[in-house]
C-alpha cells in the first residue's frame, strides 16, 4: 500500500515537473516571438522612414532636371539677376533684431539673477 502511494505521488510530482517544464518552454518561446515582433515593427518603421526619404530625394532629382528650377536656385544661391529684373531685399527693422541675452537697456543680463527671481521671488546681492 505504501509503495503504491509513493509511486502515485512520484507520478504526480513527475507530471507536475513535466507541466512546469513545458510551461517555461512555452513562455520562453512566446517571449522570443514577442521580441521578434517588436524588432519587426522597429524595422518596418525604419523602412517606412527610408521610403519617405527616398521619395523626397526622387522629387529633388526630378526638380534638378527642370531648367526653370535650376535657374531659380542659381539666382537664389549666387544672388544673380537677369537683365531687366529688379531685386528687392527686405531687412528687419533694427528694433526687431534684439539679442536674446540682452535686457531692455541693451546690456547683457545675468540669467542666474532671473532664475533666482523666478524661483524665490527676490534677487540676491
Amino acid at each position: 500500500m505504501m509503495v503504491k502511494r509513493l509511486a502515485k505521488t512520484l507520478c504526480i510530482f513527475a507530471l507536475f515537473l513535466a507541466i512546469a517544464y513545458m510551461g517555461t518552454k512555452i513562455g520562453v518561446a512566446s517571449y522570443k516571438r514577442y521580441l521578434i515582433r517588436v524588432k519587426m515593427n522597429e524595422l518596418q518603421a525604419q523602412v517606412n522612414s527610408l521610403e519617405a526619404r527616398n521619395k523626397e530625394i526622387l522629387a529633388f532629382l526630378q526638380n534638378l532636371e527642370n531648367p526653370e528650377y535650376l535657374l531659380l536656385k542659381t539666382k537664389e544661391q549666387f544672388n544673380l539677376k537677369e537683365e531687366g529684373e529688379n531685386v528687392v531685399a527686405i531687412a528687419l527693422p533694427q528694433d526687431q533684431k534684439q539679442d536674446k541675452y540682452a535686457d531692455g537697456n541693451g546690456e547683457k543680463s545675468n540669467y542666474w539673477k532671473e532664475w533666482v527671481r523666478f524661483l524665490f521671488g527676490s534677487e540676491t546681492k
